[in-house]
């Protein structure tokens, strides 16, 4: 990482790590063909990666691919796999795309976590950092702002608005 100016810092997309078959990423001791399983929280510890010391939150993009059914991936600041997931979600995907998404991610002791609400193979790349200190503050936790939805609930607002 750069010098810490207290602003987000972006880099050469740096792969951290991909489930398909020869494809290892710099989180990866082996080569690895292991999709995530429905339901499956996986952490990643990225106190290794010399680019990254010194920071604070990362940005990601996530890429699904060969998904079995509709589902969603959640990323969140973890400081273990069984730190609980918070309700927003950073990629929705049905069966068979390939979907990608930017996300910011808080670190939590270095690392964060991925859940995969169905099985899918996913490619996971950081292409930019904020510093330890400066103008960016992430949330604790994912929060959902608004969903239109029936029955769900996102931060409260001082409109109403119904959507159909």
């Amino acid at each position: 990482m750069a010098a810490d100016t207290g602003f987000y810092t972006p880099m050469t997309p740096l792969r951290l790590m991909d489930t398909h078959a020869g494809q290892a990423g710099v989180l990866e001791s082996t080569d690895v063909d292991t999709p995530f399983a429905a339901g499956e929280v996986r952490r990643y510890d990225l106190a290794a990666v010399g680019a990254l010391a010194g920071t604070a939150t990362v940005a990601l993009n996530l890429t699904t691919v060969e998904q079995a059914a509709i589902g969603y991936l959640t990323v969140y600041p973890c400081a273990a796999a069984t730190d609980p997931a918070p309700t927003a979600a950073a990629v929705n995907f049905t069966a068979g795309q390939v979907i990608a998404n930017g996300a910011l991610v808080a670190l939590s002791a270095d690392g964060f976590c991925v859940l995969a609400s169905r099985p899918t193979h996913l490619v996971l790349d950081v292409v930019g950092s904020f510093p330890d200190t400066g103008g960016y503050t992430p949330l604790t936790a994912p929060t959902r702002l608004v969903d239109t939805r029936p029955s769900q609930a996102g931060l409260a607002a001082p409109w109403t608005r119904r959507c159909r």
